[in-house]
Formats: C-alpha cells, sequence, structure tokens
C-alpha cells in the first residue's frame, strides 16, 4: 500500500509541476480570479446586502468551474494520446489506476490553489464584519468537491479524444449536463417529456443540489457521499478507456475489427466492468441516502436542534404523534420548498430521537386524489395549489395526543426561524391536559364579535393579531368594562386600554392581585395612528372614540408605588423612528420609539434575548414612591435623551424642543416594568359600593400568594401593523412576520404570569445574523456629521411653516378679498427658502453617504478584481522564471 501511495504521489508530483509550467494554467488562474472578483463585488455586490455572509460568492462558484475546470483538466490525457506519450506512460511500473489517480490529484491540487487565492474575498469581508469562519469552511469544502466532480468528469472526456479542444467541448457539455439537470427550470422542463421517476432521478444526479447544503454551513453524508462516488465513477471510467485504448484495438469500425474474438472479449470486459460501476454507485447512493447524516457546522447553530429542545422533549409526561405532510418531488412543489421540506423533516426526526420514544413521527407523503390527502385535510392541513397547473401539493404539520390534534399548516421557508418554536408549542399544547385561562379586560374587542345583522357595522370581527398568537396557547374570559369580578378560573389577567372602566372593576382588579393574581396591563397616554382595519375587522367608528380618550388604571398605579401621566407621552431623540422619506422630505418622529438592545434588559430571560421593540406615543412608569415589599424591574426603558410631554403637542414641537437641546442628559424613563412583592390594597375602605364586592368574598388588603403585574406604557404595539409584516412565501402563500419583537414579548410575559419561561428563548431564537459593522459604523459617523446643521435647519423650516400655516388660517378666516402684505408674503418667500435649504441638506447627507459606500466598494473590488489576480500572474511569472533557471543549472550539470 506504501508503495501505491509513493507511486501516485510520484504522479501527481509530476503532473503538477508540468501544469503549473504551462503558460494556459496560469491564464485561466488568472481568468478564473477576475471572473470570482466581478461575480461577487460587482454583480452580486456582496457588501451592498449589509450581512458578513458569503452565499452570492460560493453560488457563483460551479457556475465558474463549468468553463474554468474542463480548460485546465483537457490536456491530462488528450495532449498525450496526441502527441503518443501515452504508450510510455502506460509502460511506466505504474498501474492505469495509480496514473489516472495521480493525475486527478494534480488538478485536483492546481484547483485548490485557486481557491486559495480567492481567500480575499472572505478577508474583504471580515474587514468590514465578522462572517462565520466554520460556514465559511463548509463552503469551500463543498465548493471544493464540486469542483473534484467536474474535473474527473474533464478527465474522462480528456481520456476520450486526442483533441483538446473536443476534449474541452465535451467536458464543457458534460458538465453542463451534471450542474444544470439540477437546475429546477431545466427538471420542469424535463417533466414534460419524461416520467416524474426518471426526473427525480436525474434530479438527484445533479451537482447543484448537493452543493446548495455545504453553502449553508451543513454537512450532511448524503451530499459528501454523492460528490465522492461521482467523482470515483468518472475516475474509474477514466481508467477503463485508457485500459480499452492500451489493448492494441484499432478502430471498431475498420474492415473484419468485430469479427476478431479478441475484440469482443475486451468490449465485454469493459462493458461488463462499466455495467458494475454504475450497479454500485446506484447501490451505494441509495444507501447513503437512506440514512443521511448531518452535522450543522454554522458558529450559531443556526440549523439545529437547540438544547432547551432537547430537553423539552425528554421530560414530556405524555406520548405525542407528528405527522408531517411532505408531497413528493412530483407533485409541482418548487426545489426551494422540496429542500426545506427536507430540513423540516430533519428537524423533526431529530426531536422525536431527543424524546426517547415519546414522540412518534409518522412522514406522509399524499399524491393527488389519494386517502393520504384525505387525512391531511382532516387533520387541518390545507393544500397549496400551483398555479397554471393546478397541482396540488402539501407541507404542513400535525401533532396529536389522544383525541387532540393540533395543526401548524402553513410551514413556510419564510418562517423558519419559529419553526422550532412552532413545534415544540404544539406539542405541549397537544400533550397539556388543561390550558391556561386569561381574563381579558378592554374596551376593544379583542377577542372579536359575532354577526348580529345585514348591515355594515354588524359585519364579524375577527380576534385582534396578539389574541390570534396568545389563542394557540391559551384560553379567554372577556371580562366586561364593569364587572364585578375576576372570575376564579383565570390564571392570568390582561388590561388592555381600559378606556371607561368602572370603579366596581378596578376593585375587582386590585382584589384579584390581592389573591395572588398575575396581570399585564397595557396602558396609553394616546392612541397612535395605527391601521384602521385589523384582520379584516373594522375598528374605525372604536377608534374614532377612542382617539379623544386615554387609557389609565385610577389609583391602582399610585397603590403600586409608580407614577403614571395619562396626559404625557415619551419622545426619545436616540430611540425616534426614522420612517422611509415621504415626497422627498425626512420625517423624524420621536413619538415613535424603534428600541435597540440599549434599552431591553438584560437581565431577564423575559426580554434577554430581545433585539427591537416598536412602541407608538407610549407612556411611563417612573417609579416614584416605591412600596416596601415590593420589587421593581425594568423591562424595556428610554435613554438619557428622553422627556416627557404633554399628548397635545406636534412631532415638529417636540422635536424642536429635544434637538434644541441634544446633549441634555436625563433619567431614564420605564417603558415596560415588572413588579412583584407583597401588594397592599388600593382600596383599604373596602369594595367602593355593595355590588363591588370580589363575588361576596372577604375584603383583602394584602395580597397572599405571588402576585405579579407587568405595567405596559403602550397599547398599539400589539397591534399586527405595529409588530408584523405580510409577505408573500416560496410556496406563493402570504404570511404574517414578525419585524420586530412586539409579540413575542407579549408570549414571554404571559407565559411566565401562567406559570413557566420555558419556551422564551425559542421564542426569540433568530436567523443568523452577521452585519456588516464598519459600514454601519461609516454610515453612522456620517450621519452624525450632519446632524445638528440638519436638526437646525429643520428647527427653523418647521417655524416659518407654523408662521406661514398661522397667516394661511388666518386669511382663510377673513375671506378670499383680503391679499396678502408684503411682510407676509416675505414669510412664504423665505418658507421656499429653508425648504430649498433643507432638501439640499438632506441631498448632501445622501451624497456623503453614497460617496462613503461607493469608497468602500471601490477599494474592494481593486482588491478582489485587480490586485489579486495580478498577484496570481506575478506569481505565475515568478514560477516560469525559476523553472528556467533550474532548468539552465541541470544543464549545466
Amino acid at each position: 500500500m506504501t508503495d501505491r501511495i509513493r507511486k501516485i504521489l510520484a504522479v501527481c508530483l509530476r503532473e503538477f509541476f508540468a501544469l503549473t509550467g504551462s503558460a494556459a494554467a496560469w491564464v485561466f488562474l488568472v481568468i478564473f480570479l477576475v471572473l470570482a472578483g466581478f461575480l461577487t463585488f460587482m454583480v452580486s455586490d456582496i457588501l451592498s446586502i449589509g450581512q458578513a455572509d458569503l452565499t452570492p460568492f460560493f453560488d457563483w462558484m460551479p457556475w465558474l468551474f463549468l468553463f474554468v475546470v474542463p480548460a485546465l483538466a483537457m490536456p491530462l490525457w488528450s495532449e498525450e494520446r496526441r502527441s503518443g506519450t501515452l504508450e510510455l506512460s502506460l509502460s511506466y511500473p505504474v498501474s492505469v489506476g495509480e496514473l489516472v489517480t495521480g493525475k486527478f490529484l494534480a488538478g485536483l491540487a492546481l484547483l485548490l490553489c485557486a481557491l486559495v487565492f480567492t481567500l480575499g474575498t472572505p478577508l474583504t469581508i471580515a474587514v468590514f464584519g465578522k462572517p462565520d469562519a466554520n460556514a465559511i469552511i463548509c463552503g469551500y469544502l463543498g465548493a471544493l468537491m464540486a469542483g473534484a466532480v467536474f474535473l474527473a468528469a474533464s478527465c474522462f472526456c480528456s481520456a476520450l479524444t486526442r483533441s483538446q479542444t473536443a476534449s474541452f467541448l465535451l467536458s464543457l457539455l458534460l458538465c453542463s449536463i451534471l450542474l444544470f439537470t439540477g437546475w429546477e427550470r431545466v427538471t420542469g422542463y424535463l417533466e414534460t417529456y419524461l416520467p416524474q421517476s426518471v426526473c427525480r432521478w436525474i434530479g438527484q444526479l445533479a451537482v447543484l443540489p448537493h452543493y446548495q447544503a455545504f453553502q449553508r454551513g451543513l454537512i450532511d453524508t448524503s451530499e459528501a457521499a454523492y460528490c465522492i462516488l461521482t467523482t470515483l465513477l468518472f475516475l474509474y471510467l477514466t481508467g477503463a478507456a485508457l485500459s480499452f485504448s492500451s489493448t492494441g484495438i484499432g478502430g471498431l469500425f475498420l474492415p473484419g475489427a468485430m469479427s476478431d474474438r479478441y475484440t469482443w472479449k475486451h468490449l465485454a470486459r469493459l462493458a461488463g466492468g462499466i455495467v458494475t460501476a454504475f450497479y454500485v454507485y446506484f447501490c451505494l447512493i441509495y444507501a447513503a441516502g437512506t440514512a443521511p447524516l448531518r452535522f450543522d457546522a454554522t458558529a450559531d447553530r443556526a440549523y439545529s436542534l437547540t438544547d432547551q429542545s432537547r430537553a423539552l422533549a425528554s421530560s414530556l409526561t405524555r406520548a405525542a404523534d407528528i405527522r408531517l405532510y411532505l408531497s413528493p418531488a412530483n407533485s409541482g412543489m418548487s426545489r426551494e420548498l422540496l429542500q426545506y421540506g427536507e430540513r423540516v423533516e430533519w428537524l423533526l426526526r431529530d426531536f422525536a430521537r431527543a424524546s426517547h420514544g415519546k414522540i412518534r413521527l409518522n412522514v406522509i407523503r399524499p399524491e393527488q386524489d389519494s386517502s393520504d390527502e384525505e387525512a391531511a385535510l382532516l387533520d387541518g392541513i390545507e393544500p397549496a395549489v400551483k398555479t397554471g397547473t393546478g397541482d396540488r401539493y402539501y407541507l404542513g404539520i400535525a401533532v396529536s395526543s389522544g383525541s387532540k390534534v393540533i395543526p401548524l399548516p402553513k410551514i413556510s421557508p419564510a418562517r423558519e426561524s419559529l419553526l422550532e418554536y412552532e413545534l415544540v408549542r404544539a406539542v405541549q399544547n397537544a400533550v397539556r391536559k388543561r390550558r391556561p385561562v386569561i381574563g381579558v379586560i378592554s374596551a376593544f374587542p379583542v377577542l372579536g364579535t359575532e354577526s348580529n345583522g345585514a348591515g355594515p357595522a354588524s359585519r364579524k370581527q375577527a380576534p385582534l393579531y396578539f389574541a390570534q398568537e396568545l389563542s394557540k396557547d391559551y384560553d379567554f374570559r372577556e371580562i366586561a368594562l364593569d364587572a364585578a369580578a375576576v372570575p376564579q378560573d383565570v390564571d392570568a389577567l390582561i388590561v388592555y386600554h381600559p378606556s371607561g372602566i368602572s370603579t366596581r372593576t378596578l376593585y375587582a382588579i386590585d382584589q384579584y392581585l390581592m389573591r395572588g393574581g398575575k396581570i399585564a396591563v397595557f396602558l396609553d397616554p394616546r392612541l397612535g395612528k395605527v391601521q384602521r382595519k385589523q384582520d379584516g375587522s373594522s375598528l374605525t367608528s372604536l377608534k374614532a372614540e377612542l382617539e379623544r380618550k386615554q387609557s389609565g388604571l385610577g389609583g391602582l398605579p399610585a397603590a403600586w408605588g409608580v407614577e403614571y401621566d395619562k396626559d404625557s407621552v415619551v419622545s426619545d431623540m436616540k430611540f425616534k423612528f426614522n420612517p422611509s422619506p415621504s415626497e422627498g422630505v425626512l420625517s423624524v418622529q420621536p413619538n415613535l420609539l424603534l428600541i435597540t438592545p440599549e434599552g431591553i434588559s438584560r437581565t431577564t430571560p423575559l426580554t434577554a434575548a430581545l433585539t427591537r421593540l416598536f412602541m407608538i406615543y407610549p407612556g411611563a412608569f417612573p417609579v416614584g414612591n416605591p412600596k416596601p415589599g415590593l420589587t421593581y424591574k425594568v423591562l424595556v426603558h428610554t435613554t438619557r435623551f428622553a422627556r416627557l410631554f404633554p399628548k397635545e403637542k406636534t412631532q415638529a414641537e417636540i422635536f424642536t424642543e429635544l434637538s434644541g437641546d441634544p446633549n441634555a442628559e436625563r433619567e431614564e424613563l420605564p417603558l415596560v416594568l415588572d413588579i412583584t412583592g407583597k401588594f397592599t390594597t388600593a382600596f383599604p375602605d373596602g369594595a367602593p359600593d355593595a355590588s363591588g364586592t370580589d363575588g361576596g368574598q372577604t375584603h383583602r388588603t394584602v395580597s397572599t400568594g405571588s402576585p405579579e403585574v407587568v405595567l405596559f406604557g403602550d397599547s398599539d404595539m400589539l397591534f399586527r401593523d405595529a409588530a408584523a409584516e405580510v409577505r408573500r412565501g416560496a410556496d406563493g402563500q402570504m404570511s404574517v412576520i414578525p419585524w420586530n419583537d412586539n409579540i413575542t414579548l407579549l408570549l414571554n410575559v404571559m407565559e411566565k404570569l401562567c406559570g413557566g419561561e420555558s419556551l422564551a428563548k425559542l421564542r426569540t431564537r433568530m436567523p443568523m445574523s452577521r452585519p456588516l459593522t464598519k459600514i454601519a459604523e461609516s454610515r453612522s459617523r456620517v450621519e452624525a456629521e450632519f446632524n445638528d446643521r440638519y436638526s437646525a435647519l429643520l428647527r427653523d423650516l418647521q417655524q416659518v411653516r407654523a408662521h406661514a400655516s398661522a397667516i394661511r388660517r388666518r386669511h382663510a378666516a377673513a375671506g378670499a378679498e383680503t391679499r396678502f402684505t408684503a411682510e407676509e408674503r416675505k414669510v412664504f418667500t423665505l418658507l421656499s427658502k429653508k425648504e430649498s435649504e433643507f432638501r439640499r441638506e438632506e441631498k448632501k447627507i445622501r451624497n456623503s453617504l453614497k460617496e462613503g459606500l461607493d469608497a468602500i466598494n471601490s477599494r474592494a473590488r481593486l482588491v478582489n478584481i485587480a490586485v489579486i489576480p495580478g498577484a496570481a500572474a506575478l506569481l505565475g511569472v515568478l514560477w516560469g522564471i525559476l523553472r528556467r533557471v533550474f532548468r539552465r543549472r541541470r544543464s549545466k550539470r
């Protein structure tokens, strides 16, 4: 064995130096590097993505290999056959297999050198951010394996012909087949002419689907087996072709050639070897795919089941069944959905293994008009329909325990970050004997309304968005604003914008807390500008009424030691929300807060993993008179650049005041406050009237058990438009995707109030995110540089606009006959001047940002498109000079 390895290495070194001594190899190497840099930094513009993600770079690798690898491999055997040195090589004391392996390894070493030269791309990304090194290594491993498949196929084509041009074209054709058959458009085209089973096999033999797993940082044994086995198959075919040509048989089509028994003997041996090779190849491919092992190589373990999910699976007290409805490949599903379905199946199998037999997984692949399709419909899994063809396909999960069935009908790649959480939540709800009950007190129809007539005002209204999310885990009890008591079976209470709440209901809430109740309170000094229509339910009339009101809880906050001013809203210059420019003018709204981790507590599991919250005209809960026995924990707070303003003030007035003193620091204001401990009643004299007694029970003055109150300074934050957005997924279905952590915070709080925090970490598990921090810092520096000038211009502009508006109102009230005075015309001229000056300053900021980013892009492009390929060309020249010097010295000896 050692002798065989030594011979292979000797052949490899000889061929490697022969290849690197050729100018053509260096030319193709430089072209490869130039194209890689151009496609990555110009076509894909990888720096504009904002993430330290090399997926666009690795996406181009197979397409570059399609042209570069055949060019590198074409002289390996065809040149020897043309020059007549093949017979000399076969006469060496090495076998054909050793020659083939050595030459292949030489080509692979050269390909590896080409990949090493592309390390400038990940190094460039590392300068501006922190890419996942493990995922990059995995991506390069996948690229090397894909290149090895192309190289082995090109070696086979080179062994078939004497012409390098024919070898290149034949290799290009074969590699194109290996690449394009994995392309969804080609697969769809083939399905119109070939049976579905044949198309499925062709798709599985393509390079692209097997390469994509490595791009994501996943090492799959079935994908690696495909690359290795396909490479070995083509190397065997190369050896078989060379062995046949070394038998001395002339042209098969010459007169009398096929009548020679010697010819038939070798033809039979060649055909038998090829058939056996393909049979073994397909058997091994099938075996590798039956029980694949997958390893998550990403640093963030983005594609792995968390330890928390494993612990929850192993701690289940009741058995559960999980049915995955995943249509087969011939159902018309896109390749993206098929691959996502495979990842879902992988996750479910891992989850079932972690349960130690308590979870039984059944993967069902329903065909159209089959009994499996009927079972899917009975489990609540609705099909998606492929437009144009009418094909139905399924991708959904049903979890059952006993007679209880919980469907997850929309499994979409757009919600991949929530898949693990939704799965664990469904399993917990299925095995749970009793669902917790949440009481709801609100001026809104939180739980929706039933239709009670034919008019538009009597239409059925769906539950609000946050209630729909909570209904997946909890049952509800609606409690009126004038209720005398909170029902005994309520595990936790939500008081949501209780505008118009009665005193006796305040007493009922107080007594519920005294008996150990848990309460989440959403108060609002001013309802913000949320969409009038929520989830199909029109709230126009109710909203118009409530917009003139604020919500409070009477004397309850003061009894808890909190100073809540229902007439004041919080404004924060650092957390101010900057929406997209409208009509060319940037709108800055300091009353709309986009809260970053700087304002979110990291000391509690409730908020430890939250990254972004959005609040609209929020109130604050400063603890002015802390009560003995109570513990106050601030979950969300402002920065020190925030103030309370009367809610009547406009955004422009608030911005003018805050920007006039931008460096003034104040106390941080609590926006979400968690209060625990021993509460005392806010009604020491008992019920306010006879009907206000707590169901006839004894009046309590001191709390028992473990009561808890979580105060939120905003109600709008739970509306769908403030918490989520609607996107169209790869399956063509519309999905509601959270764009911030508002609902996540609510779910975390309600889970804690109802008895646990087991899903908080799963709920806040976000997709792998590695931003380009240096580019973001450059943007922030430019914005900070112009901020003072921008604020001053905006302040002056707002003052002139207010003056001009006052003039217009005065003339409108006086009638159409009045004319503007000279002084008033000067005001309008000044307004036009200020607006032009403001637009110029905004344009200057945008241009400065663009120039800075263009400079960064230009430097990165210069390095990767010109400098690195130039360095490779210079290295090739130096290598050629050194080889010539060595040859001269040898000749002199």
